[in-house]
């Protein structure tokens, strides 16, 4: 994953490049707020679960991203839920859109999300924790979930996650770059807010 570290400082860039004036059209008292969920996997496959950048500005945001390492664990899963969960538990602010942007290579560790012959824990969360019970939470909260599978391993995981939550897939490739993809989502939310103020 650590070749998708610049890019999503790329993107961030972006998104205050292309969607700050519009953004203060729409709502002029509102700015962009980032925050970011670096998660790994349980012990020992890795040093840590997770850890987080809770919202900030942009330039924070950047420098939290900048010290980043990649790392892998022995297998392939990774603590994907324990990931998503920590996302739920940001200081998100009220009466804002709420978009997580999901950047992953590797699905969650259980059976129903993969095909791999090694996984330390087939059965699934390490600490219990469910697709169901996870995405129910992020649902609750109005987070608009957005996957950018980085590999054709997430097949399944995104499957499953469908069954608990409207998933966005975004896909990027010559034509259209990562960094581009998430600001144009951006600026798409933009767009269909400002669109439902004119309504009401």
């Amino acid at each position: 994953m650590g070749k998708y570290f610049d890019k999503v400082r790329f993107a961030i860039t972006r998104i205050i490049q292309n969607n700050q004036n519009l953004l203060r059209t729409i709502r002029p008292r509102y700015d962009f707020r980032f925050a970011i969920v670096d998660y790994r996997d349980h012990p020992p496959e890795s040093d840590y679960v997770y850890r987080k950048c809770d919202f900030t500005n942009h330039q924070a945001a950047n420098t939290y991203i900048q010290n980043l390492k990649s790392d892998s664990g022995g297998d392939p899963p990774e603590a994907v839920l324990d990931g998503l969960d920590a996302a739920c538990e940001l200081n998100w602010r009220d009466n804002v859109d709420r978009l997580l942007f999901h950047i992953s290579d590797s699905p969650p560790h259980g059976k129903i999300y993969h095909k791999f012959p090694e996984d330390r824990w087939p059965d699934g969360c390490l600490c219990g924790k469910t697709a169901r019970d996870v995405l129910k939470k992020m649902k609750e909260k109005n987070i608009s979930y957005h996957v950018l599978p980085c590999s054709n391993l997430l097949n399944m995981m995104i499957t499953e996650f469908k069954t608990h939550i409207d998933v966005k897939i975004l896909t990027f490739d010559d034509r259209i770059t990562f960094e581009d993809v998430i600001a144009r989502q951006v600026q798409q939310q933009l767009i269909d807010t400002e669109m439902t103020f004119r309504r009401t």
